[in-house]
């Protein structure tokens, strides 16, 4: 079983990383994110995709198989309410229905609120992991949206 784990993690983190390189290229061409994540090394190795795998290398070497689990959990159900929550903005373009769209963010954030609580009981250095991931991740783009608002203000 332990052999099956690690090959589904090793290609899970395989097919994240690639994608990784792509997405951070256009997010700096687009601002999102700052340029020399959009950089290559030397011509070749993008700087996002060796951001991704460091941060990779990080949560293997620092959490254990199941604390990893819990991670990938956990943000996937942030990113599910946060991409429904979108929705909603937009709901008129999609036709979408709001109560379904309502439904869809209480029940996720129901879910990621439960296992919150369950992961802090049973799991409570995977509940500060993610706290610390969250206000990381929070303070890295209110860092970048002022730098890059500076950099527009300043002549």
């Amino acid at each position: 079983m332990s052999i099956t784990a690690l090959f589904a993690t090793a290609g899970a983190t395989n097919s994240g990383l690639f994608p990784a390189a792509g997405l951070t290229q256009e997010m700096a061409k687009i601002g999102q994110f700052p340029p020399v994540l959009g950089r290559r090394l030397s011509g070749r190795a993008p700087v996002g995709l060796l951001v991704a795998a460091g941060a990779a290398i990080v949560l293997a070497v620092g959490f254990n198989l199941t604390e990893i689990a819990s991670i990938g959990s956990a943000v996937a159900l942030i990113v599910f309410t946060l991409v429904t929550s979108g929705h909603l903005r937009i709901r008129g373009e999609t036709g979408a229905h709001v109560s379904l769209l309502v439904l869809a963010v209480s029940t996720t954030v129901l879910v990621l609120v439960t296992f919150a609580l369950t992961t802090l009981v049973d799991e409570p250095a995977t509940a500060v992991a993610l706290v610390v991931i969250l206000l990381l991740s929070i303070s890295m783009d209110v860092g970048w949206k002022m730098a890059r608002r500076h950099r527009a203000v300043s002549p």
